[in-house]
C-alpha cells in the first residue's frame, strides 16, 4: 500500500468516524429524552435494538438480495465474542450513567481511544507515530479540561459508578479491537446486525426476568424511537467501517472525543444545559486536536508515493 493510498483511507475513516460519533450523540440525546419520559432502560434498549435490527436486515437484503449475506466472511467466534462484550458493556454503560454525572462518565469513557490505540500497537504492531499520539493526548486533555469543574466535587462521585464505567470501557475497547482484527474483509453491515441482535436478546431476557410491562408507544413519540433506532444502526455501521478500514486505528479513535462537543451542544439546545467556561475551553482543545489530525493526514496525502509495508494482523 502506498502512503497516498493510506492517507486516502485515513480521510475516509475520518469522515465515517465523525459522522458515526455524531449519530451516537443523537442516539444518546434520544435516550435521555425517552428516559425523561419515564421509559424503563430495558424497554428503551429492546425497542431501539429491535428497530436497528430491522433496519440491518432490510439494508442487507436490499443491498445483497440474499440471506447468505448474513453469514460472516470472517470468524463466527469473533462476532459472538463481540456481541457478548457489547451486551456487558452497554449494561455497565447504563448503570454507570445512573450513578455518575455526564462529566464523570465522559472522563472515563474517553479512555477508550487511548486504550484502543495502545491495543492496536501491541496486538497488531501498528506504528501510530508521534503526531497521532499528540492528537490523541490533546483530545484527552481537552476532555479533562471540559469536565474539570464537575470532577472537583470528589465527595459526590460514586465509587461503584466509576467501577461500572471502567468495565464499560474495557468491553467497548475489546469490541473495537475485534473489529480491527476482522478488518476490511468483513461485510460492514454484519457488525451492527450481530451487535443489535445480541443487545435485543439480552434485553428481552431481562424484561422477562424482571416482568417489565411493555408500554404502548404513542404516535407523537414514534419519530423519536425511529430516530434513535436509525441513528444507532447508522452509527455502528459507520464507526465499525472506520475502524475496520483505517490505515491505523489511531485515526478514527481520536475522533470519539467529538462526542462531548455534540453532547454539550445538544444538551444546550434540547435540555437547556448551560456549558461552563472550562467546558468551552476543553471543547476548543478537542476541536483543535481533531483539526490537527486532519491537517496531518492532508499533508501526508500530498507527499510522494512511498511503499508502506502493512504488517499482518494478529490477536
Amino acid at each position: 500500500m502506498t502512503r497516498t493510498d493510506a492517507s486516502r483511507q485515513a480521510f475516509y475513516s475520518i469522515i465515517m468516524s465523525l459522522s458515526g460519533f455524531l449519530l451516537f450523540s443523537i442516539a444518546d440525546t434520544c435516550v435521555k429524552y425517552l428516559g425523561i419520559q419515564g421509559y424503563h432502560t430495558h424497554i428503551i434498549q429492546a425497542y431501539a435494538s429491535g428497530i436497528a435490527t430491522l433496519l440491518c436486515v432490510a439494508y442487507i437484503l436490499i443491498h445483497k438480495k440474499t440471506f447468505r449475506a448474513f453469514k460472516p466472511r470472517k470468524s463466527w467466534r469473533l462476532h459472538i465474542i463481540r456481541s457478548f462484550t457489547l451486551v456487558i458493556a452497554i449494561y455497565f454503560l447504563i448503570e454507570s450513567l445512573r450513578l455518575l454525572g455526564m462529566a464523570e462518565f465522559y472522563s472515563i469513557a474517553f479512555l477508550i481511544p487511548f486504550l484502543v490505540t495502545i491495543g492496536s500497537a501491541i496486538f497488531f504492531r501498528e506504528d501510530v507515530g508521534l503526531w497521532r499520539w499528540v492528537a490523541i493526548f490533546g483530545g484527552l486533555i481537552g476532555v479533562l479540561i471540559a469536565v474539570s469543574g464537575q470532577l472537583s466535587d470528589v465527595e459526590n462521585i460514586s465509587g461503584i459508578g466509576m467501577i461500572y464505567a471502567f468495565l464499560m470501557v474495557i468491553g467497548l475497547t475489546i469490541s473495537y479491537l475485534i473489529i480491527r482484527k476482522m478488518g476490511p474483509g468483513e461485510y460492514a453491515p454484519i457488525f451492527p446486525f450481530y451487535a443489535q441482535i445480541g443487545i435485543l436478546i439480552a434485553n428481552i431476557i431481562l424484561i422477562i426476568i424482571y416482568k417489565t410491562p411493555l408500554p404502548v408507544i404513542p404516535l407523537t413519540e414514534l419519530p423519536i424511537w425511529l430516530l434513535y433506532g436509525g441513528s444507532l444502526f447508522c452509527a455502528v455501521l459507520l464507526v465499525s467501517s472506520a475502524f475496520a478500514n483505517a490505515p491505523i486505528v489511531a485515526v478514527p479513535a481520536c475522533f470519539q472525543y467529538t462526542q462531548i462537543i455534540w453532547g454539550v451542544l445538544f444538551g444546550y439546545l434540547f435540555f437547556t444545559e448551560m456549558p461552563q467556561f472550562n467546558t468551552i475551553i476543553g471543547l476548543s482543545v478537542i476541536t483543535a486536536s481533531g483539526l490537527f489530525m486532519v491537517w496531518r493526514e492532508y499533508i501526508a496525502a500530498k507527499t510522494k508515493k512511498v511503499t508502506v509495508q502493512i504488517p499482518p494482523q494478529s490477536l
